[in-house]
């Protein structure tokens, strides 16, 4: 497969109107990327989804936004540009069937709708981080797409520091986020975890708790109701509950795990399982007296 500048697919419509939004609304992005070369596919991609911003582009009017929109284009555009060669190898495969077609169209959908209005930069780097790793996993399909950038758009940058402390196998270099060294006291952190664990990204210790005394009370009623039914009661022991914390801990599960190698550099979504021994993370949470 021959290869492109990032741009000429989108030049090469033909459009005055696109023409003229690309020297006056995007100058940044066009002296950046307007002579880099890339693969044809990476191109292609490249000019599909600027192209499907152009409506946008039209429709801003007031200068923060079209700052806004040009530096998340500018991001998108880098992080396919730094992609180049994996993604050329897995667009052209995506491309020969249907349903490759299929996904690509879709994911691309739902990494713009993400994008777009997106007010904080790192996000937009996760987003696209994830489209590409999405496109480079062989068994992805439309649902984890949907998941992934539908969770991805409920989140802000600290919630995802705060998941990044659950992560067993983060670098001693990376310090996690708590109130020492963030804006953030207890009671805030606390209050993202237990957004973490809503969205399924993080498990609770208490809830885990609660479920199992439930259970338990659950068969002890069963029996009780058994037994006093029976012709020769003979009682049910009462079940010893468990005791929930004061202060709750969290872990985070397979989904959390893979949500974070997805935006991850080096992800890996062959195995998402999480080691039963991994301590419950600790670091957002103040010790029990």
């Amino acid at each position: 497969m021959g290869s492109k500048k990032v741009l000429d697919l989108v030049k090469a419509t033909g459009d005055e109107a696109i023409d003229a939004t690309l020297s006056t609304l995007l100058p940044e992005i066009v002296k950046t990327y307007g002579e880099t070369i890339v693969s044809e596919a990476v191109a292609t991609i490249a000019g599909e989804l600027v192209g499907a911003i152009f409506p946008r582009f039209n429709n801003v009017r007031l200068s923060y936004k079209q700052n806004r929109l040009e530096r998340n284009v500018s991001i998108m555009l880098q992080q396919l540009v730094e992609n180049d060669q994996m993604l050329s190898a897995r667009i052209s495969a995506l491309e020969e069937t249907e349903n490759g077609r299929h996904f690509l169209k879709q994911s691309s959908e739902m990494l713009l709708d993400n994008i777009v209005d997106e007010i904080q930069p790192d996000k937009v780097k996760c987003n696209v981080s994830g489209y590409t790793n999405l496109l480079k996993t062989e068994d992805a399909n439309i649902d984890m797409a949907l998941m992934f950038f539908k969770t991805l758009a409920q989140l802000t940058e600290v919630d995802i520091r705060v998941l990044q402390n659950y992560d067993w196998r983060r670098s001693e270099m990376v310090e996690p986020i708590t109130p020492f060294n963030s804006d953030f006291d207890y009671d805030q952190l606390r209050h993202v975890e237990e957004k973490l664990v809503r969205l399924g990204l993080l498990r609770s210790n208490n809830q885990e708790l609660s479920d199992k005394n439930q259970e338990a009370i659950i068969e002890y009623l069963q029996k009780a109701y058994k037994d006093a039914n029976s012709r020769k009661p003979k009682g049910v022991k009462i079940p010893k509950l468990k005791k929930l914390s004061t202060t709750d801990r969290y872990k985070i599960t397979s989904l959390g795990f893979g949500f974070l190698q997805l935006i991850s550099d080096d992800c890996d979504m062959r195995d998402l399982s999480v080691p039963d021994d991994v301590d419950l993370g600790q670091d957002c949470e103040e010790d029990d007296e």
